[in-house]
Protein backbone atom coordinates (compact mmCIF):
# COMPACT_ATOMS: atom_id res chain seq x y z
CA UNK A 1 0.00 0.00 0.00
CA UNK A 2 3.02 2.34 0.87
CA UNK A 3 4.75 1.31 -2.32
CA UNK A 4 1.44 1.99 -4.08
CA UNK A 5 0.93 5.41 -2.47
CA UNK A 6 4.38 6.19 -3.17
CA UNK A 7 4.16 5.49 -7.00
CA UNK A 8 0.72 7.66 -7.21
CA UNK A 9 2.69 10.67 -5.94
CA UNK A 10 5.92 10.60 -7.42
CA UNK A 11 3.42 10.68 -10.71
CA UNK A 12 1.42 13.19 -9.99
CA UNK A 13 4.71 15.15 -8.76
CA UNK A 14 5.66 14.30 -12.22
CA UNK A 15 2.79 15.80 -14.06
CA UNK A 16 3.06 19.20 -11.89
CA UNK A 17 6.79 19.59 -12.68
CA UNK A 18 6.40 19.03 -16.24
CA UNK A 19 3.08 21.05 -16.29
CA UNK A 20 4.82 23.79 -14.22
CA UNK A 21 8.24 23.49 -16.59
CA UNK A 22 5.54 24.02 -19.98
CA UNK A 23 3.46 27.01 -18.80
CA UNK A 24 6.82 29.13 -17.73
CA UNK A 25 8.07 27.79 -21.24
CA UNK A 26 5.31 30.11 -23.51
CA UNK A 27 5.41 30.72 -27.36
CA UNK A 28 7.53 33.68 -27.31
CA UNK A 29 6.80 37.30 -29.23
CA UNK A 30 8.36 38.25 -32.34
CA UNK A 31 11.02 40.37 -32.27
CA UNK A 32 9.19 43.28 -33.79
CA UNK A 33 7.08 43.58 -30.71
CA UNK A 34 9.45 45.73 -28.85
CA UNK A 35 8.83 48.52 -31.61
CA UNK A 36 5.28 48.64 -29.80
CA UNK A 37 6.53 48.81 -25.91
CA UNK A 38 7.48 52.52 -27.00
CA UNK A 39 5.88 55.22 -26.78
CA UNK A 40 5.17 58.16 -29.21
CA UNK A 41 3.11 61.69 -29.90
CA UNK A 42 0.03 59.36 -29.69
CA UNK A 43 0.31 56.73 -27.45
CA UNK A 44 1.62 56.40 -23.67
CA UNK A 45 2.70 53.31 -22.09
CA UNK A 46 2.14 52.69 -18.86
CA UNK A 47 2.52 49.35 -16.44
CA UNK A 48 -0.04 48.50 -13.86
CA UNK A 49 2.24 45.94 -12.10
CA UNK A 50 3.02 43.84 -14.98
CA UNK A 51 0.05 44.82 -16.86
CA UNK A 52 0.27 46.82 -20.46
CA UNK A 53 -1.52 49.84 -20.35
CA UNK A 54 -1.25 51.66 -23.64
CA UNK A 55 -3.13 54.92 -23.06
CA UNK A 56 -4.12 57.24 -25.59
CA UNK A 57 -3.53 61.18 -25.15
CA UNK A 58 -6.86 62.25 -26.26
CA UNK A 59 -8.65 61.48 -23.30
CA UNK A 60 -10.97 58.84 -24.90
CA UNK A 61 -13.66 57.31 -22.11
CA UNK A 62 -13.61 54.21 -23.88
CA UNK A 63 -11.25 51.36 -22.89
CA UNK A 64 -10.48 47.62 -23.97
CA UNK A 65 -8.78 45.11 -21.61
CA UNK A 66 -7.41 41.99 -23.07
CA UNK A 67 -6.42 38.44 -22.25
CA UNK A 68 -4.12 36.98 -24.01
CA UNK A 69 -4.27 32.92 -25.73
CA UNK A 70 -2.90 30.18 -23.50
CA UNK A 71 0.41 29.47 -23.22
CA UNK A 72 1.37 32.50 -25.25
CA UNK A 73 3.54 35.13 -24.20
CA UNK A 74 1.48 38.20 -23.72
CA UNK A 75 3.94 40.56 -25.05
CA UNK A 76 2.97 39.35 -28.36
CA UNK A 77 -0.20 40.84 -28.37
CA UNK A 78 1.16 44.38 -27.92
CA UNK A 79 0.55 45.44 -31.66
CA UNK A 80 -3.18 45.18 -31.49
CA UNK A 81 -3.07 47.29 -28.28
CA UNK A 82 -0.82 50.02 -29.84
CA UNK A 83 -2.44 50.48 -32.91
CA UNK A 84 -6.30 50.84 -31.38
CA UNK A 85 -4.87 53.41 -28.59
CA UNK A 86 -3.54 55.37 -31.70
CA UNK A 87 -6.91 55.29 -32.90
CA UNK A 88 -8.41 56.59 -29.38
CA UNK A 89 -8.70 53.51 -27.87
CA UNK A 90 -7.11 52.71 -24.36
CA UNK A 91 -6.47 49.76 -24.16
CA UNK A 92 -5.10 46.71 -21.35
CA UNK A 93 -3.36 43.88 -21.87
CA UNK A 94 -2.99 41.75 -18.75
CA UNK A 95 -0.32 39.64 -17.52
CA UNK A 96 -1.72 35.94 -16.88
CA UNK A 97 -0.60 33.41 -14.12
CA UNK A 98 1.54 30.87 -15.24
CA UNK A 99 0.63 32.29 -18.99
CA UNK A 100 -2.82 30.87 -18.53
CA UNK A 101 -6.07 33.07 -18.55
CA UNK A 102 -8.26 30.72 -16.68
CA UNK A 103 -6.15 31.61 -13.32
CA UNK A 104 -6.93 35.06 -13.95
CA UNK A 105 -10.65 35.39 -15.45
CA UNK A 106 -11.39 37.93 -12.64
CA UNK A 107 -8.14 40.16 -13.95
CA UNK A 108 -10.27 43.36 -15.64
CA UNK A 109 -11.83 43.97 -12.05
CA UNK A 110 -9.02 45.76 -10.87
CA UNK A 111 -8.66 47.79 -14.31
CA UNK A 112 -12.27 48.34 -13.83
CA UNK A 113 -11.54 49.37 -10.39
CA UNK A 114 -8.61 51.72 -10.93
CA UNK A 115 -10.54 53.30 -14.07
CA UNK A 116 -14.35 53.12 -13.07
CA UNK A 117 -15.40 56.28 -15.66
CA UNK A 118 -14.35 54.10 -18.71
CA UNK A 119 -16.67 52.57 -21.06
CA UNK A 120 -15.09 48.94 -21.01
CA UNK A 121 -15.05 46.14 -22.99
CA UNK A 122 -12.92 43.26 -22.14
CA UNK A 123 -11.70 40.87 -25.13
CA UNK A 124 -9.34 37.71 -25.42
CA UNK A 125 -7.53 35.88 -27.98
CA UNK A 126 -8.67 31.77 -28.14
CA UNK A 127 -8.58 30.38 -24.34
CA UNK A 128 -8.19 34.45 -23.32
CA UNK A 129 -11.50 34.55 -25.04
CA UNK A 130 -13.16 32.07 -23.11
CA UNK A 131 -11.92 34.06 -19.84
CA UNK A 132 -13.20 37.46 -21.09
CA UNK A 133 -16.61 36.17 -21.73
CA UNK A 134 -16.61 34.28 -18.32
CA UNK A 135 -15.59 37.99 -16.65
CA UNK A 136 -18.54 39.80 -18.63
CA UNK A 137 -21.16 37.26 -17.74
CA UNK A 138 -20.53 38.44 -14.29
CA UNK A 139 -19.97 42.13 -14.89
CA UNK A 140 -21.10 45.55 -16.47
CA UNK A 141 -19.32 45.88 -20.35
CA UNK A 142 -20.22 47.70 -22.78
CA UNK A 143 -19.35 44.53 -25.04
CA UNK A 144 -17.08 41.52 -25.94
CA UNK A 145 -14.36 40.78 -28.46
CA UNK A 146 -13.53 37.40 -29.73
CA UNK A 147 -10.50 36.47 -31.64
CA UNK A 148 -10.53 32.99 -33.18
CA UNK A 149 -12.87 31.98 -29.65
CA UNK A 150 -16.00 31.06 -28.55
CA UNK A 151 -18.14 30.43 -25.41
CA UNK A 152 -17.59 27.28 -23.94
CA UNK A 153 -21.20 27.09 -22.91
CA UNK A 154 -24.26 28.52 -24.15
CA UNK A 155 -25.08 32.22 -23.32
CA UNK A 156 -27.22 33.03 -26.33
CA UNK A 157 -29.93 34.08 -23.98
CA UNK A 158 -27.43 36.72 -22.43
CA UNK A 159 -27.41 40.52 -23.44
CA UNK A 160 -24.10 40.39 -24.44
CA UNK A 161 -22.65 42.59 -27.88
CA UNK A 162 -20.26 40.22 -29.77
CA UNK A 163 -17.62 40.53 -31.98
CA UNK A 164 -16.07 37.25 -33.04
CA UNK A 165 -13.40 37.10 -35.37
CA UNK A 166 -11.95 33.91 -36.93
CA UNK A 167 -9.40 33.65 -39.76
CA UNK A 168 -10.28 30.85 -42.68
CA UNK A 169 -6.67 29.15 -42.39
CA UNK A 170 -6.87 28.70 -38.01
CA UNK A 171 -6.18 24.83 -37.67
CA UNK A 172 -6.74 25.60 -34.11
CA UNK A 173 -9.92 26.95 -34.19
CA UNK A 174 -11.32 25.36 -37.59
CA UNK A 175 -13.97 26.73 -39.61
CA UNK A 176 -16.06 23.36 -38.78
CA UNK A 177 -14.78 23.76 -35.29
CA UNK A 178 -16.49 27.32 -34.73
CA UNK A 179 -19.43 26.76 -36.88
CA UNK A 180 -20.83 23.82 -34.18
CA UNK A 181 -20.65 26.80 -31.61
CA UNK A 182 -22.29 29.25 -32.94
CA UNK A 183 -25.74 28.52 -31.28
CA UNK A 184 -23.84 29.22 -28.28
CA UNK A 185 -23.90 32.98 -29.11
CA UNK A 186 -26.27 35.70 -28.50
CA UNK A 187 -28.32 36.61 -31.81
CA UNK A 188 -27.36 39.59 -31.88
CA UNK A 189 -23.14 38.94 -32.68
CA UNK A 190 -21.41 40.41 -35.06
CA UNK A 191 -19.24 37.17 -37.09
CA UNK A 192 -16.37 38.13 -39.61
CA UNK A 193 -13.69 35.79 -40.77
CA UNK A 194 -10.33 36.92 -42.46
CA UNK A 195 -10.14 35.09 -45.50
CA UNK A 196 -6.34 33.85 -45.44
CA UNK A 197 -5.47 34.76 -41.98
CA UNK A 198 -4.43 31.63 -39.25
CA UNK A 199 -4.40 31.53 -35.50
CA UNK A 200 -0.91 32.77 -34.43
CA UNK A 201 -1.37 35.88 -36.34
CA UNK A 202 -4.07 36.94 -33.91
CA UNK A 203 -0.82 38.04 -32.31
CA UNK A 204 3.11 37.88 -32.59
CA UNK A 205 4.17 35.31 -32.21
CA UNK A 206 5.65 32.26 -34.05
CA UNK A 207 3.56 29.45 -36.01
CA UNK A 208 2.25 27.13 -33.58
CA UNK A 209 1.78 23.45 -33.44
CA UNK A 210 -1.37 22.32 -35.08
CA UNK A 211 -2.20 25.51 -37.11
CA UNK A 212 -2.00 26.57 -41.07
CA UNK A 213 0.26 29.11 -42.44
CA UNK A 214 -1.95 31.78 -43.53
CA UNK A 215 -1.74 33.38 -46.83
CA UNK A 216 -2.09 36.73 -46.15
CA UNK A 217 1.15 38.40 -44.08
CA UNK A 218 0.51 39.21 -40.16
CA UNK A 219 0.47 43.31 -41.09
CA UNK A 220 -2.41 42.37 -42.83
CA UNK A 221 -4.09 40.42 -40.33
CA UNK A 222 -3.15 42.81 -37.75
CA UNK A 223 -4.80 46.05 -39.93
CA UNK A 224 -7.75 44.08 -40.52
CA UNK A 225 -8.41 43.09 -36.76
CA UNK A 226 -7.98 46.79 -35.36
CA UNK A 227 -10.29 47.86 -38.35
CA UNK A 228 -13.27 45.94 -37.08
CA UNK A 229 -12.67 46.43 -33.82
CA UNK A 230 -13.12 50.24 -34.47
CA UNK A 231 -16.19 49.10 -36.55
CA UNK A 232 -17.65 47.04 -33.81
CA UNK A 233 -17.00 50.28 -30.74
CA UNK A 234 -18.04 53.06 -33.33
CA UNK A 235 -21.51 51.05 -33.96
CA UNK A 236 -22.00 49.95 -30.49
CA UNK A 237 -21.33 53.46 -29.43
CA UNK A 238 -24.12 55.11 -31.87
CA UNK A 239 -26.38 52.45 -30.30
CA UNK A 240 -26.33 54.14 -26.86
Amino acid sequence: MKKALLISTSIILAFIFIFLIWSINPLKPLKEVENYLKPDKNVEIEYIGKDIFFKTKTNSNIGIIFYPGGHVDYRAYTPPGFYLAKNNINFVLLKMPLNLAFFRTNGAKSIIDKYGNIKRYVAGHSLGGIAAIEFAKKNNVEGVILLASYPSKDISNLDLKILAITASKDGLVTREKFKSKIKFFPKNTVFYEIDGGNHSQFGFYPLQKGNNKATIDRYKQLSTIVNKILEFINENSSLN
